[in-house]
């Protein structure tokens, strides 16, 4: 009887937060009790800055040695910093969390050393 009265509150709130794809995640979730939901976005939020660290840093360390970018490309990296700028930006408003925001800001202030590089290679010939 309990499980027959919360699928009718839950199926009441989903018509009423038609609009809201996010409201409506967040009650599918807690009609459903899925909990693990942000634990899985949150590990691939991890695996994918600590693929950036493994790639990004080594390439940022060969820059620097050669003296030059040749190799490494500035379409890459220049769409990486948009998305880690856009994502960082956005963690400041929507969260306090201040794991999530090292995250994304560490992203951010990562890649942009690496387009620092372009740039001054680029001056410098």
């Amino acid at each position: 009887m309990a499980d027959a009265q919360d699928s009718k509150s839950c199926e009441g709130n989903l018509m009423r937060v038609r609009l809201s794809p996010a409201a409506l995640l967040t009650i599918f979730g807690n009609c459903v009790k899925i909990k693990s939901v942000n634990s899985i976005f949150d590990f691939f939020s991890w695996l994918a800055m600590a693929i950036l660290l493994i790639t990004a840093i080594p390439q940022i360390v060969l820059n620097y040695k050669r003296g030059s970018t040749e190799g490494a490309s500035w379409l890459t990296f220049g769409m990486l910093f948009f998305g880690m700028t856009v994502l960082a930006i956005r963690s400041w408003f929507v969260t306090t969390d201040i794991i999530i925001l090292l995250n994304y800001n560490l992203g951010a202030v990562i890649v942009l050393i690496a387009n620092m590089q372009f740039v001054y290679y680029r001056i410098k010939k």
